[in-house]
């Protein structure tokens, strides 16, 4: 029979490597790619690899203790808040953040849904540009028309 130690969450060991993986992307609210935790990391671990890193990351995602976010238009992201959240994402910059109104846009969404489907997931981003790239970006003719949510 095994012993179940502090080194054991859930379905996975977790390794030295893989504790630290997980501390720095529970640690941030930033939603970072594999590049960014791979240069946080290497500071502690300096013999890690990147590779040691995308695999430690997918399995995190994949038994549950983060969530992978593809956006769809550059490298994936990783969410320390595995509850089910949308997303705003600046399409300048690329930050992205959580949305501060938690699970309210997919109640919404699902009680207005008609279908025979089974829904196993809501995924839902935003886009748009954040205050900071606001400031540059925006072209007047979207400045002067800007997409705006009827309260």
């Amino acid at each position: 029979m095994e012993k179940k130690t502090e080194n054991k969450l859930g379905a996975i060991r977790l390794s030295p490597q893989r504790r630290l993986i997980l501390e720095e992307v529970m640690g941030t609210k930033k939603h970072p790619t594999a590049d960014v935790i791979y240069r946080n990391v290497k500071h502690k671990l300096p013999n890690i690899s990147l590779g040691t890193v995308y695999r430690n990351l997918e399995s995190l995602s994949e038994n549950g203790y983060i969530q992978r976010i593809d956006t769809g238009t550059g490298p994936r992201r990783y969410d320390g808040d595995t509850r089910p959240h949308a997303h705003i994402r600046c399409t300048s910059c690329d930050s992205l953040e959580d949305l501060p109104e938690k699970n309210l846009l997919e109640k919404f969404l699902l009680r207005e849904l008609k279908t025979d489907y089974y829904i196993q997931e809501v995924i839902i981003e935003i886009r748009g540009l954040c205050p900071e790239c606001q400031q540059s970006d925006i072209p007047e003719d979207i400045r002067q028309n800007p997409l705006q949510v009827e309260p």
